[in-house]
This record gives structure tokens, sequence and C-alpha cells, in this order.
């Protein structure tokens, strides 16, 4: 069931918040494979439990963000490992959440502002340098081989499957 205060937050924008959830959430449970949830709402109270659902696991879902760019659940997942490190679920915990993670794992000085977790965000930097690092330590520790089997390959697969066969048919399979 939805926490009682987003329940509340959509009862103050429409007579229908089956509706509205639904219409707001679509994308997400689509991408997800997640069949969209309903609530029957009375007197702004969820007083049964229409339907339940089970997300794939996080493997699952990290390979799908990866391999096919997708921003919106790239940006959820920063903001729950955000809200997880005690930093809050909003934009401002996730360029801590990223220094964190970046530090434990001995990326040092890393050159790095995160603005969101999808990256599209004209205030997000990073450095090559720090790049280079995070790929290294993710090609060198097995327990990153998930995110890097779903990083997608050029002229193979994912946001790359169609690039590189007509301009650069030699580098088919060697970049991504």
């Amino acid at each position: 069931l939805l926490p009682h205060r987003i329940v509340q937050a959509l009862m103050h924008r429409t007579h229908d918040p089956r509706a509205l959830f639904h219409h707001r959430n679509r994308r997400a449970y689509r991408r997800l494979l997640i069949p969209v949830p309903y609530l029957e709402v009375r007197n702004r109270h969820v007083t049964s439990e229409i339907a339940t659902l089970t997300s794939p696991n996080l493997t699952k879902i990290l390979h799908h963000t990866l391999l096919w760019s997708d921003n919106f659940v790239a940006d959820y997942l920063a903001r729950l490992a955000a809200k997880e490190a005690g930093y809050g679920f909003g934009e401002t915990g996730i360029n801590p959440v990223f220094h964190d993670v970046l530090a434990r794992n001995s990326i040092e000085q890393p050159i790095i502002e995160v603005a969101d977790g999808s990256g599209l965000s004209h205030k997000n930097r990073l450095s090559a340098r720090t790049l280079a690092l995070v790929l290294k330590k993710l090609y060198a520790d097995p327990k990153y081989k998930t995110v890097i089997d779903g990083l997608p390959v050029s002229g193979i697969s994912g946001t790359l499957q169609n690039r590189y066969k007509t301009t650069s048919p030699h580098s088919v399979g060697l970049l991504s």
C-alpha cells in the first residue's frame, strides 16, 4: 500500500487519486514490467488493498536501466540510495551519496557534481579521470559484474544497437 502521506497528497490534487497515480507512474511500471497497483480510497484513508505488486530484483532493474539508458529509473534509484544513506529522497541528497560511494570504493579526489540521478541535468559534472577510475574499479571487482554486463555494446545492444554499423563497422562490439 502507498504511505498515507502520498495518498493524502493525491487526494488534494484530484478527485480520483487512482487515476492520477496510474497516470504519473505508468511509464515506470511499464518499463519495469510491474503491474500498476490500484487502491480503494474513501474519506482520505486507504480502506482495503486491491492488488499487490512485486518488483523485479535489483539486478534486473539495474540491467534494464543501464542497457536502455532509462533516465527515469536511474534518477529514482539515485534518490532511493540517497534516502537509504540518510540524505533524504530529494535532489540534494544525490550528490553526497555519490561522493560517499566513491570514497568507500577508494576513488580518491573525485571530480564530480551530481544534480540528478539521470545524468541529464546541465549541472552534472564528471571528470574523465573520475570516470576512468570508476570503470577500472567496476571491471576489476566481480561484484560489479551486473553493472558491466548492463552496459550497451555498440552495434549490438541497448541504446547503441544501431550505432557504428554503417559509419564505423570495425567498431561494432568494441565500444560501450
